[in-house]
This record gives structure tokens, C-alpha cells and sequence, in this order.
């Protein structure tokens, strides 16, 4: 076939016979035979059609270390080519061609040209995003992305395009109103992907836009989301109770607390909103009821946290008229932080309507203790007194602590009335005369306050 072709008349049919020679050199085992017939039989071709056979086993064949003849011959062939579809044939292979010789310039041209005559192109992608990674060009490869996007017709390929371009978007470009257009696309073409979806709700949260973001939540399935269940359910109930819809906020709430797992911060968070809501809408029951969920899921070894909760739920029980629960909780408070003044409060005044003086009397003392300035401490001791005279009975102990009261804060008006009444009752009336005189000089002896006997 070879000597025949230097007989015969036309270069189309010299090519033919070149190409015959060529494939059975191939079949015979002779590659290099084989590749130096194609590429005569290319070189002998008289137009881009005719020899688009050789070129094309030219290019099968072709070897990392011997591509640049054909490369040569085909970018000739290119240049001779008519239609779009011939082009983009010689195109694909010369991009084959650059990537076998690892001639990334080569190749990158090639595939920016293959892309204007066959936008979906996956090989001329593929290579121009490699490109681009190569050399952190996250611009280039947006609009590399972008423009991918665009030339694909599945619907689904789409949307996962389109994602990915808002993810590099919002990642690394730093460009929020881009991705969102990126993802809003994304969810046009496929309205249940739940990666969009997701991030779309995301972006909505993240600029407090609560209606926007409460639609988009209530969209997403639980099951193909990326957080958790328990964490779309508290996120859900945050939306609900910034739109003041509290009893959807409530339900949410609970969900999350019912689904995550014991010890998950979400699961706490969870509950301590049912508290918060629970309160703010009237519900103490709510509010206890999660309150002691609460502090069942908190870890035994975190003592603030335990007696933080602890506090808050006496303080819900006392609320709720169950004063019992209440002083269990903050004597438990106290076993862990002595010095809790809340606490202490709350129980010096709960001992004294449950009758406990002794408690109140020891409460009250430690708060006297714990006072940080004179006038503190002597209210404390003023209410100490009041203890001891009202609930105790025992006048000498109140007068002691009124005495202590008044060296600390001379002008307290509630305690020189009290040490009047001692000081009469033991017929000391110099000291009388002089209480009763600073009380008038302040205007405040002849009062309902006085009381009518000690007038």
C-alpha cells in the first residue's frame, strides 16, 4: 500500500493508501510503523475531513515523549478546519495530546478554545479548573464554575454546579451576595437539594432575615441535612421565638431536647430556652419541668453550672408556691458554694415563713458576714434584730443587733425607732430623751411608724 501510494494520482487517495499501510503496521505490532504511516497519511491529506482519521489514531497512539509532530500536524489541521464539530474534534484531541506531553500551557489553550465551540466540555473543564487550583485563581475559578454551570443541560448537574460555586463564593471569596445567587440558582433548578437549601437558610439566619429563614428551615428534610436533627429543631425554635411565636418556639424547643443526646450542648441550650419561653409566657410548670431536665444532663463534675441551675430551679419552685422544693434546691446550693448570697437571701426569708428560726437567725448571720460595706451590713443587722424581736422573741438579742445596726449607720431611721421602744422599756430615758431628739430632728418622731404607745 505504501509503494502504491507513490503511483497514484490524488492526495486523497495517496492518504488512503497510507492509512491502510498504517493499520496494518498497527495490527502487525509495529507502533512506530504505525505512527509514522498516520502522520504521512495526515501530512498527505488534502483537507482537515480527509485526514481527521489519521490524526485521530495519531493521537490513540501517541506517547508522552513523541507528541510534537502531531501536535504540529493537528494544530495545521485546526487551522484548515471548517465547522464547529471538526474543530472540536482536532481541538479534543490536540488537548489530549498536551496532556499526555504535560505541556500545561498547550493544553490549558486548548481547552480555553475547545470551551467557545463545545461549552460542556468535561475534559477542557476539567483541565482549565486544574489550572486554576494550581494557581489559587478563586476568581478565575468562579467564573470558571459559573460558566460551567451554565452550559450544562441536566438539571441536577446543575443545581450540584451551581452549589459548588456559591460554597468557593462564600468560602473563599468572602462574597455572601454572590453565593446566595449562586445557591438560590442551584435550588431553581433542583428545589429539594439539601446542600443549597441548607446554606441558602443558613445565610437567611446568619442576617436575622427570620421570616426568609424560617421558610427555608421548614423546607429542609431532617434526614439529608447536614446538622443534626436535634440542632435543625433548636434553630427552628430560635426562628419561632425571634418572630414572637412562642407555643411553635416551644414545640421546636422540645423537640431538639427529646432527640439529642443526653450530655449535647444542644440538648441544654434546648432546655434552657423551654425555660426561658416557658417563663415568659406564665407557664411555671413548663418552665420546671425543663429546669429539672436540665440539671439531670448536666455533667456531675461541673459544679458552677449544677449550682447555677439548682439556683434557678428554687427560684422557679419558690415562684410556683412550693416552697419545700425550694429550700431543698438552695440548701443544695449552699452545700457546694457556702457563700451563695442569692441563696442565702432567698432562705432567710423562706425559714421565717416556714417557721424555722434557728435557719433564719444562722442565714441571716452569714449574710451579715458576707456584707461589703457598712450600710449592708448594718440593713442586715437592722433585719437581724427585727428577727429576733418578732419571730424569736428575745428583745435583748434584737436590741444587740440594732445597738450593732446603728454604730454602723447612725441616721437609720427604722432602727432609732426600735432602740427608742428598747431603751423605754428598760426606763433608760437619757438614752430615750436623746433618740427621741435626733428623731425630731429629722422629722420623723411623730409618726404612724412611732406607734402610739412608745408616743
Amino acid at each position: 500500500d505504501e509503494r502504491a501510494a507513490g503511483h497514484v494520482r490524488t492526495a486523497a487517495e495517496r492518504s488512503q493508501l497510507l492509512r491502510r499501510a498504517a493499520i496494518q503496521a498497527e495490527r502487525a505490532g509495529d507502533t512506530s510503523e504505525a505512527r509514522r504511516l498516520y502522520d504521512l497519511a495526515a501530512r498527505a491529506a488534502p483537507d482537515a475531513e480527509t485526514g481527521e482519521a489519521a490524526l485521530a489514531a495519531l493521537a490513540r497512539l501517541a506517547k508522552p515523549d513523541t507528541p510534537a509532530p502531531h501536535l504540529e500536524q493537528l494544530e495545521v489541521q485546526l487551522r484548515a478546519a471548517g465547522t464547529g464539530e471538526q474543530r472540536a474534534e482536532i481541538l479534543r484531541q490536540l488537548l489530549e495530546l498536551a496532556v499526555l506531553a504535560d505541556d500545561h500551557d498547550a493544553a490549558a489553550r486548548h481547552a480555553a478554545a475547545l470551551l467557545d465551540v463545545e461549552p460542556a466540555s468535561a475534559a477542557a473543564f476539567r483541565t482549565l479548573r486544574a489550572r486554576a487550583e494550581a494557581s489559587g485563581d478563586r476568581t478565575q475559578l468562579a467564573a470558571l464554575l459559573a460558566r460551567r454551570a451554565a452550559a450544562l443541560v441536566d438539571p441536577t448537574e446543575r443545581a450540584a454546579q451551581f452549589y459548588e460555586l456559591g460554597r468557593l463564593h462564600q468560602t473563599e471569596l468572602g462574597d455572601e451576595a454572590a453565593a446566595t445567587l449562586a445557591y438560590e440558582q442551584a435550588v431553581s433548578d433542583d428545589p429539594s437539594h439539601p446542600a443549597a437549601l441548607e446554606a441558602l437558610a443558613d445565610l437567611a439566619y446568619a442576617r436575622k432575615d427570620w421570616t426568609h429563614a424560617g421558610a427555608l428551615y421548614a423546607r429542609l428534610d431532617d434526614r439529608r441535612a447536614a446538622r443534626p436533627a436535634e440542632a435543625l429543631a433548636l434553630r427552628r425554635g430560635e426562628i419561632a421565638e425571634a418572630l414572637g411565636r412562642d407555643d411553635a418556639a416551644l414545640a421546636a424547643y422540645a423537640t431538639a431536647a427529646r432527640v439529642g443526646a443526653l450530655s449535647a450542648p444542644t440538648t441544654r441550650a434546648a432546655l434552657t430556652a423551654v425555660v426561658r419561653v416557658g417563663l415568659r409566657g406564665g407557664n411555671l410548670e413548663v418552665a420546671i419541668d425543663a429546669s429539672r431536665a436540665l440539671l439531670d444532663r448536666l455533667a456531675p463534675d461541673d459544679v458552677a453550672a449544677i449550682s447555677a441551675a439548682r439556683l434557678e430551679l428554687a427560684d422557679l419552685c419558690q415562684r410556683a408556691g412550693d416552697p419545700v422544693s425550694a429550700i431543698y434546691f438552695y440548701e443544695l446550693v449552699l452545700s457546694e458554694s457556702p457563700h451563695a448570697i442569692g441563696a442565702l437571701r432567698a432562705l432567710s426569708r423562706l425559714y421565717v415563713e416556714r417557721g424555722n428560726h434557728a435557719a433564719a437567725v444562722r442565714t441571716q448571720r452569714t449574710l451579715i458576714m458576707l456584707a461589703t460595706s457598712p450600710s449592708q451590713r448594718a440593713a442586715l443587722l437592722h433585719q437581724l434584730g427585727e428577727l429576733y424581736l418578732a419571730e424569736v422573741g428575745d428583745p435583748e438579742l434584737a436590741a444587740d443587733a440594732f445597738l450593732k445596726a446603728i454604730d454602723l449607720e447612725p441616721a437609720h431611721i427604722p432602727t432609732l425607732r426600735r432602740l427608742l421602744e428598747y431603751y423605754l422599756r428598760v426606763e433608760d430615758f437619757d438614752a430615750v430623751l436623746e433618740i427621741a431628739g435626733e428623731l425630731v430632728e429629722r422629722d420623723a418622731l411623730l409618726d404612724e411608724a412611732t406607734g402610739s404607745a412608745t408616743l
